[in-house]
Parts: C-alpha cells; structure tokens; sequence
C-alpha cells in the first residue's frame, strides 16, 4: 500500500531517470484497471484525478495525456482525469490555481503535481516549503484524497533536493525513488525509499515505442551500499575483477558472484571485504559496470573485464 487517501507521497529521482513516464504508469494503471499491471488503485479508479505539470509544455502533456490513454485502452476523452499545464506562471499562481480547481472539483481521488518544486521561489527556503507541505496535507486530509508529488534529487546523492525535498520525505506516507538501471540503461528501477506500510517490492520498467511497461521477472540488484563501496578503492576493485576475468574469462551472473567470493575466501589480500557477506559483494557488479571497469552487451550477456579501463 503505497497512497491511501489522506495522504502525500514523493516521487523523487535524478534528471531523465523517467519519473514522468512512472507517473503515466501509475495513472493508466488505475484508470485501465489493467490486470497485467503489478498497480492498482481500487480507492480512486471511479473518483476525479487531477494532474498538475509545472515543467513541460503544453505539446508535451499532450502526449503525455495521450499515452494514458493508449496505456489504459481507452480512446476516447477520459471524464475523471483533468489535466492542467502550469509552466508559465508564477510559484504563487501555480498554487492558487491548484487550489481553485481543487475546490471546484468533486470526489477527488488523486491528485498529482509534476514539478513541486515550482511551487516555491527557492527550494531551501524554510517558510515556503513548510507552507507548501502544510497545503498538500491540508488539501489531501480536507478533501479525503491522496496527492503524489515529483521532486529531483540532489546530483551529488540520493537526497530529494532543497529544504522542501526534507519537509516532504518526513511528511510522505511513501517516498519512491526512481533511478536508471546500472545494468540497462534503456531500464528504469523504482524501489521503497521509505514507507509507512509494508514496502513494496521493487520493480523495473522500460519505454516501447514511446509507452511505459512493467517488466516482469527483470533482476533488480541491491541498491549499492556507500559503506561497501567505499571500503576498497577503484583500482582495488579494478584488480579483483582483473584477477578473475583476465584471461578473457566471460562468466554470466551467477557464476561471477561465486568466483568473487571464492577469490576473496583464498586471496586474503582483499581484507577490507572478505569477511562480508553475499549482498555485500553484489554491489561491487553494477558499481563496477557503472564505472566501465566491467563490459556486457545487454541482459542475459555475461560480464568481462575491460580491457582499456583506466581509474580517473
């Protein structure tokens, strides 16, 4: 359970980490009832859903809107979903004009804003994110509906950006992150970053001509441990994987997570991480594949080391 009603959750992620095609998702899952979909939203499919876009134009919520509809096998004009482009006016005009609709709408079910961000002038000031959050809690407790907001994070980190990404992750009954796959870059991975409820498992989904899809059965690895990176440095690493895959070794997962272990068991030369445990070592691969240290040419390929790597 991640949006009951009488409560705000936080969609946050990095820039082009397709939070806005989650959102697509999310709201044509419930729309469609699709029962394909690992969505539902059983509170608010019959009620009116609001959708807010501070960030694209108009051309681009089109689409947008579009898409929902194809997602939710309806080709007509969907009666319950209202959808409102906010781009060019002001923080201040963009909350009256939520506010205006919000009040002259009846049995609100969902509502979400794309952009919460724009909501306020500056992102770390203190006031204005208290006053917007205690508006969103206001709205979703007064009108007994649950609002989703979408927030950037921080470059540097996984923290949703400014004072306002603070004051919304300690009110959110949930926060989803969204983030590109280490392993697949055409894949997107949303996971519990927190959650009041039982957290959900994470799952994937990917962008076919031009629409989002679950995928069903996709390898989520653990999310890497700072800890755990850090305890060995990158050439460190570099080295264990050149001791396993240097003869132009190619081993597919499975097998590549057994002769870490069993390298790091003989080899007492790696210290920092031979005594920890299997999810420990598992965020070594797609860190690793990150940073180019490893290469595989697409799902179910397997690993090899790269050759050309040089630690920057």
């Amino acid at each position: 359970i991640l949006g009951t009603l009488g409560n705000i959750s936080l969609i946050k992620g990095k820039a082009k980490s397709r939070k806005s095609f989650l959102i697509n998702l999310i709201i044509s899952s419930v729309l469609g009832n699709d029962e394909s979909s690992k969505i539902r939203g059983s509170e608010v499919a019959s009620k009116h859903i609001l959708y807010f876009d501070t960030e694209q134009g108009k051309s681009h919520v089109v689409k947008a809107l579009n898409r929902i509809k194809t997602k939710s096998n309806l080709e007509y004009d969907i009666e319950n979903l209202s959808t409102f482009t906010l781009r060019e006016q002001t923080p201040n005009e963009r909350l009256d004009c939520i506010d205006c609709v919000i009040r002259n709408t009846t049995d609100i079910g969902l509502i979400i804003i794309d952009g919460v961000k724009d909501l306020v002038t500056s992102i770390n000031d203190e006031r204005e994110s208290t006053e917007v959050s205690s508006k969103l809690l206001k709205w979703s407790t007064e009108y007994n509906c649950h609002i989703m907001v979408v927030l950037h994070e921080n470059p540097s980190n996984d923290k949703s950006r400014g004072h306002i990404g603070t004051e919304l992750t300690n009110k959110a009954e949930t926060v989803l992150q969204v983030a590109v796959d280490d392993k697949n870059s055409k894949v997107s991975v949303v996971r519990a970053s927190a959650c009041r409820n039982k957290e959900f498992e994470g799952f994937a989904f990917e962008i076919k001509e031009n629409l989002p899809y679950i995928l069903d059965d996709y390898s989520i690895d653990k999310k890497p441990s700072k800890t755990a990176l850090n305890d060995l440095p990158d050439n460190d690493k570099y080295g264990l994987f050149r001791s396993i895959l240097g003869n132009n070794e190619q081993l597919m997962y499975s097998k590549l997570l057994k002769q870490i272990k069993d390298h790091l068991h003989l080899n007492k030369g790696f210290k920092e991480i031979n005594n920890k445990g299997e999810n420990y070592i598992k965020v070594l691969i797609p860190y690793c594949l990150k940073k180019g240290m490893l290469l595989k040419d697409g799902n179910s390929k397997p690993y090899r080391l790269n050759k050309d790597y040089t630690s920057s």
